[in-house]
């Protein structure tokens, strides 16, 4: 009875998915409502609720369809617009220290 058993850890569901508030990633929650907030109560701009209201609803059917849009549209756009396939002379890598091929294009 002394079989091989492999360890197992068990991780919770919540600890790998998007932290949501009322069905919108966090961030855009947070952001939407201290918009909202400061148009109607800093600028009183009551036409903002149905805007902010409609705007959560967008945010929620999005974050539905896939929780990670928001930084999957961050690491697209640090991507560069087109790659070369040569290195250039005004390329800048790495910025290496000094005799650690700082410099070098390879």
């Amino acid at each position: 009875m002394n079989e091989y058993q492999p360890r197992a850890t068990k991780i919770h569901r919540s600890l790998m998915e998007v932290q949501t508030i009322g069905g919108v990633e966090r961030k855009l929650f947070i952001l939407n409502q201290t918009f909202m907030l400061t148009f109607v109560m800093g600028l009183s701009m009551l036409f903002y609720i149905p805007i902010g209201i409609v705007l959560h609803f967008i945010l929620a059917r999005a974050t539905k369809k896939d929780p990670f849009l928001r930084l999957i549209y961050l690491k697209y756009n640090r991507q560069g617009d087109r790659y070369d396939p040569w290195p250039h002379a005004i390329q800048k890598v790495n910025a290496r220290p000094e005799g650690f091929g700082r410099g070098a294009l390879l």
